[in-house]
């Protein structure tokens, strides 16, 4: 069994995949996304989606605990683009 770590993905669902082809996961192996799923690449809500059906597990990194700070109604600084996009998510 081997344990994967993979970081700061942000958002970018077609290197996710590329990465995720790459190293092969058996079905014993386990994937550990170490945190910053989110923010700045094109599709974060398609690499949630992806840690999901593979079962990865996360660390939450600062871009995830911000967008659940913001989910929770607590002031933090972000676009308008970023509020629509973290609005589908939910915590």
């Amino acid at each position: 069994m081997r344990t994967i770590a993979i970081g700061d993905v942000h958002g970018c669902a077609r290197e996710f995949e590329a990465i995720i082809a790459m190293v092969a996961p058996g079905s014993e192996d386990r994937i550990v996304i170490v945190g910053n799923m989110i923010d700045k690449g094109p599709e974060p809500g398609r690499v949630m989606d992806i840690a999901r059906e593979i079962g990865a597990v996360s660390v939450r990194g600062n871009h995830e605990d911000k967008a659940i700070r913001w989910h929770r109604g607590n002031p933090v600084r972000i676009s308008p683009a970023r509020a629509k996009e973290w609005a589908r998510f939910t915590t």
